[in-house]
């Protein structure tokens, strides 16, 4: 499989709202190996799409589950603030930036 195939996968999956809940993957992968970019590409075409994705790095999410609820958390309202405001630009770097603020 293709990098364009598995973003495809990758947008469709997360743009499938037939579920109990929203739609969530995991995405791992050494260090260099793509994630990051697949990931940035596929946001992009979710908000084009009208869907706010919201991404967590965990290794910087701390190690316990309240961490990283706590992290999810922001990620998730700092994303709708940013959708909310039309500043969304559907990349990584704006995600985390709002759930810093």
């Amino acid at each position: 499989m293709n990098r364009a195939e598995i973003e495809q996968r990758l947008v469709e999956r997360l743009s499938d709202r037939d579920g109990p809940g929203p739609p969530m993957i995991i995405v791992e992968g050494p260090r260099g190996a793509g994630k990051s970019v697949l990931l940035d590409r596929a946001a992009a075409r979710l908000a084009a799409r009208g869907v706010l994705p919201v991404a967590l790095d965990v290794e910087r999410a701390g190690t316990g589950p309240e961490s990283l609820a706590c992290r999810l958390a922001a990620a998730a309202a700092g994303a709708a603030r940013l959708a909310g405001a039309g500043r969304f630009s559907g990349d990584r770097s704006s995600l985390e930036s709002a759930a810093a603020a």
